[in-house]
């Protein structure tokens, strides 16, 4: 290989590593477009070098002028992808959830799409008045409005890194994610709280879950979303989990904590319309408790775990 090759080969990997991982996420924000557009261009400049030092032939010189135009739109839009990402996983990580009003908005629509834009309010965590602009979809854009309400998740460190959290997969992506994970060591530590306590235990941004009042099992806490529901009666707490698709990780998570399975039993039931199979399995720690009874029924399955303490 020519003294070239390696060369561009060693520039075009500096410009990956540049562009994908050594650009800090607040400058990227502060000129998004700018920088990816710049970042394609030079990659598209060392590709063409990169292809030129290759060619052998006359032929491969059409191929080595067109790549790196098609090249450099390519990997501009890669780059905006690993920087959107990026500021994705940075606001489910250290990302506050806060109620914002829209001051303002604009658009600029074209043929092919358009840009979306709002201007929002809110106070940070310190109490300070705040005014960012965020881009939104075009489906969330017309069904908002000035002086509307609604929530947004920002960086605590530099609040122009924001979003604002409209669609569903903005509810999956950054309230799920914020919401507490309930295991057994969840399961413990709702046992050793005190009523008033749960509910901002179990989410502390007061999206999911909400207090349904007393039952026949006790006072409630509920995730319709999740489809979770948490009751407690004393010493007793009752975990219902419909459409569980991880039962496994269950048991694992209670061997892991020291619990012992004593007993299992399976009893199946066949009703001609519905098939269901009711698995009761019990474990024991120390001074503690747990039953799970497993309810399969017609390809659905729902996981109701007791704990109790001597």
């Amino acid at each position: 290989m020519k003294k070239d090759t390696y060369i561009w080969s060693a520039v075009l990997l500096f410009i990956f590593y540049l562009f994908i991982s050594g650009i800090p996420l607040v400058v990227y924000n502060a000129a998004s477009t700018i920088i990816s557009m710049v970042g394609g261009a030079l990659a598209g400049i060392a590709i063409y070098y990169l292809i030129k030092s290759l060619k052998k032939n006359d032929e491969f010189s059409m191929f080595a002028s067109l790549a790196p135009g098609f090249a450099a739109i390519i990997i501009g839009i890669i780059f905006v992808y690993n920087f959107l990402q990026k500021e994705t996983r940075l606001l489910k990580n250290e990302g506050v959830i806060t109620t914002a009003i829209i001051t303002d908005g604009s658009s600029m629509e074209s043929r092919r799409g358009g840009v979306y834009t709002i201007q929002v309010a809110f106070k940070n965590e310190k109490g300070v008045k705040l005014s960012k602009k965020t881009t939104i979809g075009e489906n969330s854009y017309k069904k908002i409005g000035i002086g509307q309400e609604i929530s947004i998740i920002y960086y605590p460190k530099n609040p122009a890194i924001l979003t604002a959290i409209l669609t569903e997969e903005d509810i999956s992506n950054y309230i799920y994610s914020k919401s507490l994970k309930i295991d057994i060591k969840a399961i413990e530590k709702v046992h050793s709280m005190k009523h008033d306590e749960i509910s901002s235990y179990l989410d502390p941004t007061s999206s999911l879950w909400s207090y349904t009042g007393d039952s026949d099992y006790g006072k409630g806490w509920e995730n319709p979303t999740a489809g979770e529901i948490i009751y407690k009666n004393g010493d007793q707490i009752i975990y219902v989990k419909r459409n569980l698709s991880g039962i496994y990780k269950w048991k694992s998570d209670l061997r892991s904590n020291g619990f012992k399975q004593l007993k299992k039993e399976v009893t199946p039931t066949d009703n001609g319309d519905t098939f269901s199979v009711v698995t009761n399995t019990s474990y024991e720690k120390e001074n503690a408790q747990v039953l799970i009874r497993e309810v399969l029924e017609n390809d659905l399955q729902t996981m109701i775990l007791s704990y109790t303490t001597n």
